[in-house]
């Protein structure tokens, strides 16, 4: 992780080549990269570029345990908020965001807490106790 700075191609790059180096590997050992975020049109290295929704719909399909398909992603991060409903498949049928920075973040867990009827400070704990 790294900040960006004003050129997040530049960065992009060398954080790959980091990683590359780190992993005893060259960047041809590398076949395709997939951009994705707000700068995925930018990244001069990406062989291509994806929307954070669908980055999460893959990243749910490839890391959920065996036999466990959720249905609801919640990304809460540092520029917006976005609640993800995935199909059986793990494509994505709907999803909504708020529109704000990362101001708005706070708020999203304040109303969390008031939907679920508790504090802001027992949704973690909350959280821990959950099945599925």
């Amino acid at each position: 992780m790294a900040n960006t700075g004003i050129d997040n191609s530049a960065t992009a790059t060398r954080l790959l080549d980091e990683l590359a180096t780190k992993n005893g590997i060259s960047r041809d050992d590398i076949k395709y990269t997939i951009a994705t975020g707000y700068s995925r049109k930018i990244i001069d290295i990406a062989d291509g570029d994806v929307s954070e929704i669908t980055a999460h719909a893959f990243g749910a399909k490839i890391t959920a345990p065996i036999g466990f398909k959720p249905g609801v992603l919640v990304d809460i991060g540092g520029q917006d908020s976005k609640i993800i409903y995935l199909n059986p498949d793990y494509s994505v049928r709907n999803f909504t965001m708020n529109d704000k920075c990362a101001a708005g973040t706070g708020k999203f867990m304040e109303t969390c807490a008031q939907i679920l009827e508790t504090s802001i400070e027992e949704i973690g704990p909350l959280s821990l106790q959950s099945k599925e």
